[in-house]
């Protein structure tokens, strides 16, 4: 008889089945690993591609498009407002000089002509009474001393059917 028939099988393994069985599980691991990391791969490309990309600033300039009138008309508007603004703070302050001097004018003196020009103001003025021209003249004279006017100047003055006018010019 042969001893080396043997009906019922032993399981041992070989050293070379094992590192079979081991290859194959690191090839399936590496495989879900690559898989799961292209899926992975499409979804992020497929999230941010350039067409995506483009699409979404088509949406926003198109959104934006809308508005575009009315921030062209707020631009326009707030370069008109610095504009004006800065005008005005260049340009001289005549109102606040011909406040100073209307305030100086007595009851008794007659305003006939005012004018505020480049220059400065020119003024006509008349009175029955010569005291109160001179009280007048007196007074833009401390207007002018005390640099609120940078001078005055007399251009005039005349004598009509009991009527004095005094003209003169304040800087």
């Amino acid at each position: 008889m042969s001893i080396d028939i043997n009906l019922v099988k032993i399981a041992s393994e070989s050293s070379k089945d094992l590192r079979l069985r081991k290859i194959k599980t690191i090839s399936f691991v590496i495989l879900f690993i690559v898989g799961l990391s292209s899926v992975i791969l499409f979804l992020i490309n497929f999230r941010f591609s350039a067409n995506y990309v483009r699409n979404q600033q088509d949406e926003l300039t198109g959104s934006l498009s809308a508005h575009e009138e009315i921030s062209t008309k707020i631009f326009l508007l707030n370069e008109r407002l610095s504009d004006v603004s800065q005008i005005l703070s260049d340009r001289k302050k005549y109102h606040e000089k011909a406040d100073k001097v209307i305030e100086k004018i007595p009851p008794t003196v007659v305003v006939q002509e005012f004018q505020i020009n480049e220059g400065g103001i020119s003024m006509e003025v008349s009175s029955n009474s010569l005291l109160e021209l001179n009280n007048f003249l007196n007074e833009i004279l401390a207007l002018s001393t005390s640099k609120t006017l940078s001078g005055v100047s007399l251009d005039g003055l005349t004598f009509s059917k009991t009527v004095f006018v005094l003209k003169l010019k304040a800087i």
